[in-house]
C-alpha cells in the first residue's frame, strides 16, 4: 500500500481500536455479576444484585420513591412489589400487581422490566445498566416460586 494511505488509515486503526476497548470497558462496567446464574432466585439477592445496584440507587429509594415505590431494602421491596397494585395509570386500569407471586408473566416487575406496553412508563431499569438476561431470569425464578420473602 503507498505511503499516503498508510498515513490515512493508521490513524483509523488506532481510533477504531481505541474505541473498541473503551466499549469494552464500558460494557464490562454495566454487566452483571457473572455468577447470577448460579445464585438462590431470593429476594435478598435480587435485592443485593439487581434493586441495589440498579433501582435504589437515587430513584426508588426511601427519600425518592419514584412511582411510590422504595427499593430500599429486601423489606421494603417486598412491602411494596409482592401483591400490591401497580402505580401506573394504565396497568392499574388492567389490574396488574407489581408482583404477583406464582405468576412471573402477570406482573408488572417484569413488564417493566421486558417491555411496558402503550402507556406503561418506559422500561427499567434505566440508565447504563439496563436489563441483562441474568436478572430477568432471577427475578422471574423467584415470582415463579412465589415471591418468598
Amino acid at each position: 500500500m503507498g505511503m499516503f494511505w498508510e498515513r490515512v488509515l493508521e490513524p483509523v486503526a488506532r481510533w477504531t481500536l481505541w474505541t473498541a476497548a473503551a466499549a469494552a470497558v464500558l460494557v464490562g462496567c454495566t454487566q452483571p455479576d457473572s455468577a447470577t446464574e448460579t445464585m438462590e432466585p431470593t429476594l435478598e439477592m435480587i435485592q443485593e444484585k439487581i434493586f441495589a445496584k440498579a433501582c435504589a440507587s437515587g430513584c426508588h429509594d426511601a427519600q425518592v420513591r419514584a412511582g411510590d415505590l422504595d427499593l430500599s431494602s429486601a423489606e421494603a421491596s417486598y412491602e411494596a412489589l409482592v401483591n400490591m397494585p401497580a402505580d401506573n395509570d394504565v396497568a392499574f386500569e388492567n389490574r396488574w400487581l407489581r408482583v404477583k407471586p406464582g405468576d412471573a408473566e402477570r406482573s408488572f416487575l417484569v413488564r417493566k422490566m421486558r417491555q411496558p406496553g402503550l402507556g406503561e412508563g418506559a422500561p427499567m431499569p434505566m440508565g447504563p445498566m439496563g436489563v441483562h438476561e441474568e436478572w430477568m431470569a432471577l427475578v422471574e425464578a423467584w415470582i415463579n416460586d412465589g415471591a418468598k420473602r
